[in-house]
Protein backbone atom coordinates (compact mmCIF):
# COMPACT_ATOMS: atom_id res chain seq x y z
CA UNK A 1 0.00 0.00 0.00
CA UNK A 2 2.82 2.60 0.86
CA UNK A 3 4.77 2.05 -2.48
CA UNK A 4 1.25 2.13 -4.65
CA UNK A 5 0.88 5.81 -2.61
CA UNK A 6 4.13 7.07 -2.93
CA UNK A 7 5.57 5.57 -6.15
CA UNK A 8 8.76 4.32 -4.17
CA UNK A 9 9.93 0.87 -4.50
CA UNK A 10 9.33 -1.74 -1.59
CA UNK A 11 12.48 -1.61 0.66
CA UNK A 12 14.00 1.34 -0.96
CA UNK A 13 15.99 3.44 2.32
CA UNK A 14 14.23 6.55 3.33
CA UNK A 15 16.29 8.90 5.73
CA UNK A 16 15.79 12.19 8.16
CA UNK A 17 16.95 14.64 6.31
CA UNK A 18 19.00 17.45 8.04
CA UNK A 19 18.67 21.40 7.75
CA UNK A 20 21.65 23.25 5.89
CA UNK A 21 23.55 24.47 8.73
CA UNK A 22 23.84 20.75 9.95
CA UNK A 23 24.51 19.14 6.94
CA UNK A 24 27.44 22.28 6.45
CA UNK A 25 28.41 21.00 9.83
CA UNK A 26 28.80 17.65 8.37
CA UNK A 27 31.23 18.71 5.49
CA UNK A 28 33.52 20.30 7.96
CA UNK A 29 34.15 17.18 9.18
CA UNK A 30 33.84 18.10 12.81
CA UNK A 31 34.26 14.52 14.99
CA UNK A 32 35.92 15.12 17.96
CA UNK A 33 34.88 17.05 20.98
CA UNK A 34 36.62 20.33 20.93
CA UNK A 35 36.74 20.93 17.52
CA UNK A 36 34.68 24.28 16.43
CA UNK A 37 33.69 25.08 13.00
CA UNK A 38 33.38 28.22 10.86
CA UNK A 39 31.30 28.26 7.85
CA UNK A 40 32.13 31.99 6.46
CA UNK A 41 30.15 34.50 4.17
CA UNK A 42 27.79 37.18 4.22
CA UNK A 43 26.93 36.01 7.59
CA UNK A 44 28.30 32.67 9.65
CA UNK A 45 27.42 30.00 10.90
CA UNK A 46 29.23 28.65 14.07
CA UNK A 47 29.59 25.02 15.53
CA UNK A 48 30.97 23.34 18.26
CA UNK A 49 31.55 19.84 19.34
CA UNK A 50 29.94 19.19 22.77
CA UNK A 51 29.79 16.03 25.02
CA UNK A 52 26.67 17.13 26.99
CA UNK A 53 23.34 18.56 26.84
CA UNK A 54 23.03 22.27 27.80
CA UNK A 55 20.57 24.26 29.64
CA UNK A 56 17.40 25.31 26.50
CA UNK A 57 17.18 28.84 27.85
CA UNK A 58 20.85 29.33 27.32
CA UNK A 59 21.55 32.07 24.00
CA UNK A 60 23.10 28.71 22.56
CA UNK A 61 21.96 25.21 23.12
CA UNK A 62 23.47 22.36 22.19
CA UNK A 63 21.57 19.69 20.27
CA UNK A 64 21.62 15.59 20.03
CA UNK A 65 24.01 14.89 17.11
CA UNK A 66 24.16 11.62 14.94
CA UNK A 67 27.90 11.75 14.95
CA UNK A 68 29.12 8.99 17.10
CA UNK A 69 31.88 10.64 18.93
CA UNK A 70 30.16 13.97 19.53
CA UNK A 71 26.78 13.15 20.81
CA UNK A 72 26.03 16.90 21.11
CA UNK A 73 26.68 19.93 19.09
CA UNK A 74 26.64 23.72 18.89
CA UNK A 75 25.41 25.73 16.20
CA UNK A 76 25.02 29.38 16.30
CA UNK A 77 24.37 32.14 13.62
CA UNK A 78 25.66 35.27 13.89
CA UNK A 79 24.34 38.16 11.20
CA UNK A 80 26.65 40.28 9.58
CA UNK A 81 30.45 38.94 9.14
CA UNK A 82 31.27 39.25 5.40
CA UNK A 83 28.21 41.71 5.16
CA UNK A 84 30.27 43.94 6.96
CA UNK A 85 33.27 43.90 4.50
CA UNK A 86 30.77 44.32 2.15
CA UNK A 87 28.97 47.35 3.89
CA UNK A 88 32.95 48.95 4.40
CA UNK A 89 33.44 48.85 0.78
CA UNK A 90 30.21 49.16 -0.80
CA UNK A 91 29.54 52.78 1.49
CA UNK A 92 33.81 54.07 2.25
CA UNK A 93 35.44 51.85 0.15
CA UNK A 94 35.90 54.17 -3.20
CA UNK A 95 40.15 54.23 -2.41
CA UNK A 96 40.39 51.00 -2.20
CA UNK A 97 38.88 49.88 -5.11
CA UNK A 98 40.43 52.16 -7.35
CA UNK A 99 43.89 50.94 -5.58
CA UNK A 100 43.13 47.99 -6.37
CA UNK A 101 42.37 48.35 -9.59
CA UNK A 102 45.73 50.28 -10.48
CA UNK A 103 47.05 47.25 -8.37
CA UNK A 104 45.69 44.97 -10.73
CA UNK A 105 44.58 42.38 -7.72
CA UNK A 106 41.03 41.67 -6.30
CA UNK A 107 39.68 44.80 -3.38
CA UNK A 108 39.36 42.16 -0.75
CA UNK A 109 42.91 41.00 -1.55
CA UNK A 110 44.02 44.60 -1.17
CA UNK A 111 41.66 44.77 2.07
CA UNK A 112 43.75 42.19 3.47
CA UNK A 113 47.20 44.00 2.71
CA UNK A 114 45.77 47.48 4.55
CA UNK A 115 44.11 45.72 8.00
CA UNK A 116 48.17 43.70 8.16
CA UNK A 117 49.52 47.92 8.36
CA UNK A 118 47.83 48.40 12.04
CA UNK A 119 48.46 47.00 14.81
CA UNK A 120 45.71 43.93 17.07
CA UNK A 121 43.52 46.01 18.26
CA UNK A 122 43.31 48.64 15.66
CA UNK A 123 44.87 51.17 17.65
CA UNK A 124 42.22 51.49 20.12
CA UNK A 125 38.96 51.62 17.68
CA UNK A 126 36.36 49.16 18.08
CA UNK A 127 33.84 47.32 15.50
CA UNK A 128 30.57 46.26 16.09
CA UNK A 129 29.12 43.88 13.27
CA UNK A 130 25.55 44.33 14.20
CA UNK A 131 24.09 46.02 11.13
CA UNK A 132 21.59 43.87 10.89
CA UNK A 133 20.64 43.16 14.90
CA UNK A 134 22.24 39.96 16.05
CA UNK A 135 21.35 36.69 16.61
CA UNK A 136 24.00 34.45 18.74
CA UNK A 137 24.53 35.25 21.52
CA UNK A 138 22.36 38.21 21.62
CA UNK A 139 19.50 37.66 19.84
CA UNK A 140 17.87 40.86 19.23
CA UNK A 141 17.38 43.43 16.44
CA UNK A 142 17.96 46.57 18.22
CA UNK A 143 21.74 45.80 18.52
CA UNK A 144 23.25 48.49 15.99
CA UNK A 145 26.62 48.56 13.91
CA UNK A 146 29.20 50.85 15.83
CA UNK A 147 32.73 52.06 15.50
CA UNK A 148 33.65 53.40 18.88
CA UNK A 149 36.79 54.41 20.17
CA UNK A 150 37.90 57.12 16.62
CA UNK A 151 40.30 59.80 17.14
CA UNK A 152 42.26 61.92 15.13
CA UNK A 153 45.06 59.88 14.43
CA UNK A 154 42.30 57.13 13.25
CA UNK A 155 43.65 55.78 9.61
CA UNK A 156 41.67 54.20 7.06
CA UNK A 157 43.52 50.66 8.21
CA UNK A 158 42.69 50.96 11.31
CA UNK A 159 38.71 50.88 10.10
CA UNK A 160 39.56 48.60 7.98
CA UNK A 161 41.34 46.05 10.89
CA UNK A 162 38.48 47.06 13.03
CA UNK A 163 35.78 45.19 10.26
CA UNK A 164 38.10 42.11 10.69
CA UNK A 165 38.38 42.13 14.01
CA UNK A 166 34.67 43.58 15.23
CA UNK A 167 33.39 40.15 13.37
CA UNK A 168 36.01 38.13 15.20
CA UNK A 169 34.84 39.39 18.64
CA UNK A 170 31.45 38.16 17.72
CA UNK A 171 32.65 34.87 16.92
CA UNK A 172 34.84 34.93 20.36
CA UNK A 173 31.11 36.30 22.27
CA UNK A 174 29.77 33.27 20.72
CA UNK A 175 32.34 30.75 21.47
CA UNK A 176 32.55 32.19 24.96
CA UNK A 177 29.23 31.23 25.90
CA UNK A 178 29.32 27.82 24.96
CA UNK A 179 32.93 27.46 26.77
CA UNK A 180 30.75 28.47 29.93
CA UNK A 181 28.94 25.10 29.63
CA UNK A 182 32.19 23.06 29.74
CA UNK A 183 32.89 22.45 26.08
CA UNK A 184 36.29 22.60 25.13
CA UNK A 185 37.39 24.52 21.85
CA UNK A 186 41.47 23.29 20.65
CA UNK A 187 40.99 24.30 17.02
CA UNK A 188 38.70 25.88 14.50
CA UNK A 189 37.65 24.77 11.15
CA UNK A 190 36.86 27.69 8.28
CA UNK A 191 35.08 27.05 5.37
CA UNK A 192 33.48 29.27 2.84
CA UNK A 193 34.17 32.50 1.27
CA UNK A 194 35.50 34.35 4.36
CA UNK A 195 38.07 31.36 4.74
CA UNK A 196 39.80 33.17 1.65
CA UNK A 197 41.23 35.77 3.56
CA UNK A 198 44.40 34.74 5.48
CA UNK A 199 44.07 38.05 7.28
CA UNK A 200 40.90 37.22 8.77
CA UNK A 201 42.13 33.64 9.66
CA UNK A 202 45.14 34.86 11.59
CA UNK A 203 42.99 37.57 13.42
CA UNK A 204 40.28 34.35 14.30
CA UNK A 205 43.25 32.11 15.40
CA UNK A 206 44.64 35.61 17.94
CA UNK A 207 41.27 36.18 18.75
CA UNK A 208 40.39 32.66 19.95
CA UNK A 209 44.07 31.76 20.86
CA UNK A 210 43.56 28.52 18.58
CA UNK A 211 44.87 26.72 15.47
CA UNK A 212 42.81 28.12 12.59
CA UNK A 213 42.24 25.28 9.74
CA UNK A 214 41.71 26.79 6.70
CA UNK A 215 39.72 23.86 4.72
CA UNK A 216 39.72 22.88 1.18
CA UNK A 217 36.93 24.04 -1.22
CA UNK A 218 34.74 21.09 -0.74
CA UNK A 219 34.59 21.60 3.19
CA UNK A 220 31.54 22.62 4.68
CA UNK A 221 29.66 22.98 1.11
CA UNK A 222 25.73 21.57 2.10
CA UNK A 223 25.33 19.17 -0.77
CA UNK A 224 28.63 17.36 0.06
CA UNK A 225 27.49 16.89 3.64
CA UNK A 226 24.10 15.57 2.55
CA UNK A 227 25.85 13.07 0.49
CA UNK A 228 27.84 12.06 3.84
CA UNK A 229 24.50 11.58 5.70
CA UNK A 230 22.79 9.73 2.87
CA UNK A 231 26.04 7.55 2.66
CA UNK A 232 25.99 7.19 6.25
CA UNK A 233 22.56 6.15 6.42
CA UNK A 234 22.68 3.28 3.53
CA UNK A 235 26.07 1.65 4.82
CA UNK A 236 28.23 3.34 2.27
CA UNK A 237 29.75 5.30 4.48
CA UNK A 238 30.01 2.34 7.76
CA UNK A 239 32.32 4.95 9.75
CA UNK A 240 31.38 8.11 9.35
CA UNK A 241 34.49 9.49 11.44
CA UNK A 242 36.95 8.10 9.54
CA UNK A 243 35.02 9.02 6.60
CA UNK A 244 35.15 13.00 7.15
CA UNK A 245 38.67 12.21 8.43
CA UNK A 246 39.53 11.00 5.30
CA UNK A 247 37.66 13.20 2.40
CA UNK A 248 37.72 16.70 4.68
CA UNK A 249 40.81 17.99 4.37
CA UNK A 250 42.84 21.59 5.62
CA UNK A 251 44.12 23.59 3.08
CA UNK A 252 46.36 25.41 5.65
CA UNK A 253 47.04 25.15 9.35
CA UNK A 254 47.48 28.69 10.80
CA UNK A 255 48.72 28.92 14.19
CA UNK A 256 47.85 32.33 16.83
CA UNK A 257 50.26 34.89 17.04
CA UNK A 258 51.08 35.16 20.63
CA UNK A 259 51.16 38.92 20.87
CA UNK A 260 48.03 39.59 18.97
CA UNK A 261 46.42 37.12 21.56
CA UNK A 262 47.29 38.97 24.55
CA UNK A 263 46.37 41.62 23.09
CA UNK A 264 42.77 40.26 22.15
CA UNK A 265 42.17 38.53 25.79
CA UNK A 266 42.83 42.47 26.96
CA UNK A 267 40.11 43.83 24.50
CA UNK A 268 37.65 41.09 24.24
CA UNK A 269 35.87 41.89 27.63
CA UNK A 270 35.86 45.73 26.56
CA UNK A 271 33.92 44.85 23.71
CA UNK A 272 31.31 42.69 25.64
CA UNK A 273 31.18 45.08 28.07
CA UNK A 274 30.53 48.18 25.85
CA UNK A 275 28.10 46.63 24.16
CA UNK A 276 26.17 46.01 27.64
CA UNK A 277 26.38 49.17 28.70
CA UNK A 278 24.54 50.11 25.39
CA UNK A 279 21.85 47.65 25.19
CA UNK A 280 19.13 49.32 26.85
CA UNK A 281 19.99 52.83 25.19
CA UNK A 282 19.86 50.61 21.68
CA UNK A 283 16.41 49.12 21.98
CA UNK A 284 15.38 53.06 23.09
CA UNK A 285 16.91 54.53 19.78
CA UNK A 286 15.11 51.51 17.85
CA UNK A 287 11.75 51.84 19.49
CA UNK A 288 12.10 55.45 18.57
CA UNK A 289 12.76 54.99 14.78
CA UNK A 290 10.31 52.64 14.63
CA UNK A 291 7.73 55.58 15.93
Amino acid sequence: AAAEETGLVSGIPVLCGASDAVASMYALGLSRPGEAGESSGTSSLLFCCHTEATDPYLPVVAKPSSIAGVPYVFDAPISASGASLKWFLDLMGFEEKKTAKKMGINVYDYLNLKAMQSPAGSNGLFYFPYLLGERAPLWNNHAKGMFIGMSMSTSRQDLIRSVFEGTAYAIRHVFSVMKETGAPITSLRVTGGGAKSRTWSMIKAAMLNVPVYVMDEKAGDVPFGDVLIAGHGVGIFPNLEETMAELVQAQEIIMPNAKWAKAYDKLFPMYVDMYKHLDVDLFKLNSMAGE
